[in-house]
């Protein structure tokens, strides 16, 4: 991987970086785009395990911070179609990529900076409607390459786990008190960074296929198999909230140490790069479906655990499963939007199906909080697997009806 990027030079109105090549190759734009998947998760894997405590260093207590956290999944659910409508009309999503990972720094400085409760508000609408379509955006500009250059798509995306890994740990084994000024200043450092690689990316674009028309999003809204995949992705998002909402308070609220956090999620995303290396030949044989469906029940299992088995050495046998899970679920359910989607809708596809992740995740947070609150973590993470266990229903259902399908293909 290239990380050139320090030899930027700016002027008012553009990024100059003269030590890219000027004639791009497909093996160059794969480690671009690789490189993009590891700045970005590397700022994620500081958001995601340590912004509610973060939020906590801030006076919130649980119910406030769900809530807050809410407005997340409640932008993914309103705007990554409205993006990926955008890109699929105007000017591509490399170009609204890079519009939004601006707004994203913008909306989080306006987070750390203000001195009150309704500045915190308002950076949290601006940083999380501009956040919701980093990932449909870069997930297009990667599917875009694979279509001029076909390859397995996880080898590209496992960059961005060894990202989330490293900056993940790094925090909770540096600062296991996670005191909420360095989880404040370390985000805006890598947000920061993400946007200017971003910036100067620059990537071949496949052949145009046409831009999208609204006959295209009317046939692919009344298409079965995709609506049937937008339900089992809002159940699998339902399930996972308590984790990415609630799981550095449940570890503390316990008295154990927050370095528990780190190695939780460190364990995890480190077996997520090694399943990401095999996933595409686990789809071409089974189908994207079967694989979505494996990966929600692997999700449950982990919440049925945390609900039962809460202590150190519990957390730390069965983090394994969260890298399990989560690359089943998320790769298949990429691969299965691109197919069903085609060329021409391919970001407008990944935003709705982000979408659906976040009116999932939003009900999820919004439910987890009053369970945290009332019937104890413990109940929550009860719920979390039922809610898994019906995604995967919902999977193996759309895997009988599509047959094979959805099996091969990018």
């Amino acid at each position: 991987m290239d990380f050139r990027l320090l030899h930027c030079t700016f002027s008012p109105f553009s990024i100059d970086v003269p030590s890219l090549p000027r004639h791009r190759t497909p093996a160059g734009d794969h480690r671009r785009i690789a490189a993009a998947y590891f700045l970005f998760f590397a700022a994620f894997g500081l958001y995601l395990p340590y912004f509610p405590a973060y939020l906590r260093g801030r006076g919130l207590d649980s119910v406030g911070i769900g809530m807050l956290l809410a407005v997340g999944p409640l932008m993914r659910w309103v705007l990554p179609p409205v993006w990926g409508m955008l890109a699929d009309r105007f000017r591509g999503p490399r170009f609204w990529g890079t519009v939004a990972a601006w707004g994203t720094v913008g909306g989080l400085a306006l987070i750390v900076l203000g001195d009150n409760y309704a500045l915190l508000l308002a950076g949290g609408f601006i940083f999380f409607a501009f956040q919701s379509p980093l990932i449909p955006l870069l997930d297009s500009v990667a599917l875009n390459h694979l279509a001029r250059t076909p390859g397995p798509y996880g080898r590209i995306r496992l960059w961005g786990s060894i990202g989330f890994i490293i900056t993940s740990l790094a925090l909770g084994l540096s600062f296991p008190e996670l005191p909420a000024p360095v989880i404040g200043v370390a985000l805006i450092g890598a947000y920061a960074l993400f946007a200017l690689w971003y910036t100067q990316m620059r990537v071949a674009e496949p052949a145009k296929v046409g831009r999208a028309e609204k006959r295209d999003y009317g046939a692919l809204l009344g298409t079965p198999a995709f609506i049937a995949l937008l339900a089992a992705v809002f159940l699998h998002r339902m399930s996972m909230a308590s984790y990415g909402g609630f799981y550095t308070l449940f570890v503390t609220g316990r008295d154990l140490p927050g370095s528990i956090v780190a190695w939780t999620w460190g364990i995890g995303v480190t077996t997520e790069v090694f399943v990401m290396l095999r996933i595409d030949r686990l789809i071409d044989r089974l189908g994207a479906a079967r694989v979505f469906a494996l990966g929600a029940l692997v999700d449950g299992l982990r919440w049925l655990f945390y609900a039962t088995v809460p202590s150190t050495w519990g957390l730390l046998a069965v983090a394994p499963l969260h890298g399990i899970g989560f690359t089943l679920s998320y790769v298949s359910m990429v691969r299965m939007v691109g197919r069903l989607a085609g060329e021409r809708m391919r970001a407008s596809g990944q935003g709705l199906a982000s979408a659906s992740a976040g009116g999932g995740e939003m009900l999820g947070l919004v439910l987890a909080g009053w369970f945290f609150d009332t019937l104890g973590d413990q109940f929550m993470f009860a719920a979390a697997a039922a809610f898994a266990g019906l995604s995967a229903t919902v999977g193996l259902l759309l895997s009988r009806r599509t047959g094979e399908h959805l099996s091969g293909g990018r």
